[in-house]
């Protein structure tokens, strides 16, 4: 009797497709470093609607397949490089990377070591970029979690013919000490900072069509990038700036290694719903800020530079 499978031996691993939805012949996989998450198909069904005198239903109908899921992972340097570029639909150019237009499908793969040399593969094609978070709170690792949607998955029992797989960089996880050059509203002095996260969202869509189980190449919809800053409250400023609806830049660097950090720009956010917290007993009072991004064609609402000293 075959055991289970243990989590503890398994591999998702990806590569850029050249046309959407078809993973390139003789793949060079590039392997993931994750904590978590997987993908998985999701099915639509409807139940019949005849009605029979024996109270029973006649079918359930499957009326199309789509594939989804998420990745958690820790910051590295040069491991989210492919994907930082998908979520963006943009291009790396001279190590600086802003919004774009562009799709950028992907296959995904994941192994499953069954014991004795058996292997178990899930393959999901067409996958984009639906959603990116990262979350840097202070004395914690850098943590993000990436969504995807892709076409479909197809199952196998053995890797595509002349696959290769690249084993992931071993550079050290970011974590919050490593976090500087913040730059904020134009505030001086900077407010003590206790933790920043920012979701970039493409609100993609699927798109059916008659005589397919599976969707088209998705629709996309705006770029929105959305973030919350948790501060210390030591003057009115920040919270001043929330009561007049105002905002201004948000970068920051992160990265421990010289020549191998991110700068995250955000050159004109837009606080939100911003709340001072009084809180509980023997706590801080904090200044809670949600934010927004805006841009333009000139100045586009997120870029990140790469290989920052």
């Amino acid at each position: 009797m075959a055991a289970a499978a243990d989590t503890s031996k398994t591999r998702v691993a990806f590569i850029p497709e050249a046309a959407w939805g078809v993973t390139p012949a003789s793949p060079t996989f590039q392997n993931f470093r994750r904590t978590n998450g997987n993908m998985r198909t999701k099915k639509t069904v409807v139940q019949s609607e005849e009605i029979q005198l024996d109270r029973n239903v006649r079918e359930v109908i499957q009326t199309g397949q789509d594939a989804e899921g998420s990745y958690d992972f820790e910051m590295s340097y040069g491991t989210l490089d492919d994907l930082l570029a998908g979520v963006l639909q943009g291009v790396w150019s001279t190590d600086v990377l802003t919004v774009g237009s562009a799709h950028k499908p992907f296959t995904f793969e994941e192994t499953v070591d069954l014991g004795g040399g058996s292997f178990s593969y899930s393959r999901f094609n067409g996958c984009e970029v639906d959603r990116l978070s990262l979350n840097i709170q202070s004395r914690q690792p850098v943590k993000g979690t990436i969504a995807l949607m892709g076409q479909k998955e197809t199952l196998a029992i053995s890797i595509i013919s002349g696959a290769t797989y690249t084993a992931a960089n071993t550079k050290s996880i970011a974590t919050a000490v490593n976090f500087a050059n913040l730059s904020l509203a134009g505030l001086s002095p900077l407010p003590r900072i206790k933790g920043i996260n920012f979701q970039i969202a493409n609100g993609l869509r699927i798109r059916d069509g008659l005589g397919d189980l599976h969707s088209d190449e998705f629709g996309t919809g705006q770029s929105v990038i959305t973030g919350q800053i948790e501060a210390l409250f030591k003057t009115n400023a920040l919270y001043q700036k929330v009561l007049d609806h105002g905002g201004g830049q948000l970068a920051f660097t992160l990265g421990n290694v010289t020549t191998e950090k991110y700068t995250f720009d955000f050159p004109a956010i837009r606080f939100l719903d911003g709340a001072r917290v009084l809180g509980g007993r023997d706590g801080d009072v904090m200044v809670s800020i949600p934010w927004q991004a805006e841009g333009t064609a000139a100045v586009p609402s997120m870029s990140i530079t790469r290989g920052v000293a």
